[in-house]
C-alpha cells in the first residue's frame, strides 16, 4: 500500500493531499452527525468515509515522515492517558 500512497502524493503534491484530508475528515464528520443527531445510521456510509480517512491518514503519515513505531508509541501513550482519566473520573456513557 505504501507504493500507492507515495504515487498519489507524488502526483498531487503534499499540500493538495493535506487539503483533501480535510475534505475527507469533513465527510466522515457529516456521517457521524447524521447518525447521532438525525438517527440516519448507514454502515455503508461509515465504511466508505472511514476508508477514505484511513487512506488520507496514511498519506499524512508519509508526508510528515512518521515511522510506524512513532505512531504506535503515540497511540499507546494516548490510550494509556485516556484509560487513566477514565479511572479517575465518573464519566457517564452517552
Amino acid at each position: 500500500m505504501i507504493k500507492e500512497i507515495k504515487k498519489i502524493i507524488a502526483r498531487y503534491g503534499p499540500k493538495a493531499q493535506k487539503l483533501q484530508a480535510v475534505e475527507e475528515f469533513s465527510e466522515l464528520t457529516k456521517v457521524i452527525v447524521k447518525d447521532v443527531n438525525r438517527k440516519e445510521h448507514s454502515k455503508e456510509n461509515y465504511l466508505d468515509e472511514i476508508t477514505d480517512c484511513y487512506i488520507m491518514i496514511e498519506q499524512l503519515i508519509e508526508i510528515e515522515g512518521f515511522t510506524p513505531s512513532e505512531i504506535q508509541a503515540n497511540v499507546r501513550k494516548k490510550l494509556a492517558r485516556t484509560l487513566k482519566r477514565m479511572n479517575n473520573d465518573n464519566v457517564k456513557k452517552t
